[in-house]
């Protein structure tokens, strides 16, 4: 997803790596993957992550399956002269989606564990 740019960027403190294992583990059990989210559609939730070690990042895609795929989130975590930089984008729905979106997926990149809203519109506090 290199051909796109992100919609923010920041850097956090441990190794690439263990950003990349802890944030996939987390939003595995917060999205469900592989579960149906609109049962009308039958579009299922994705997740799709990869870990280009030879490379230095890591790339986690997360949408919706179906008829026609949509990409929900897609969160990029690299090492950038030793240090971790982590970079969002959410492109897809309306602005006030893709900003709670976007809100969740820098949640759980600083290391957040929680899963309170179903309603990804609803932030959660990033410190």
């Amino acid at each position: 997803m290199a051909s796109s740019a992100f919609d923010k960027s920041f850097f956090v403190g441990e190794s690439y790596q263990a950003v990349y294992a802890r944030t996939l583990q987390t939003m595995r059990l917060c999205l469900k993957p592989g579960t149906t989210y609109l049962a009308a559609s039958g579009a299922g939730v994705t997740l799709d992550a990869q870990l280009y070690p030879d490379l230095g990042y890591a790339e986690i895609i997360n949408g919706l399956s179906g008829v026609s795929p949509v990409t929900l989130g897609v969160t990029r975590i690299e090492n950038s002269d030793g240090k971790t930089k982590v970079s969002i984008k959410a492109p897809y729905g309306i602005q006030s989606a893709r900003d709670g979106y976007r809100s969740w997926l820098e949640y759980w990149s600083r290391g957040g564990t929680s899963c309170k809203s179903a309603e990804f519109q609803v932030a959660p506090t990033i410190q």
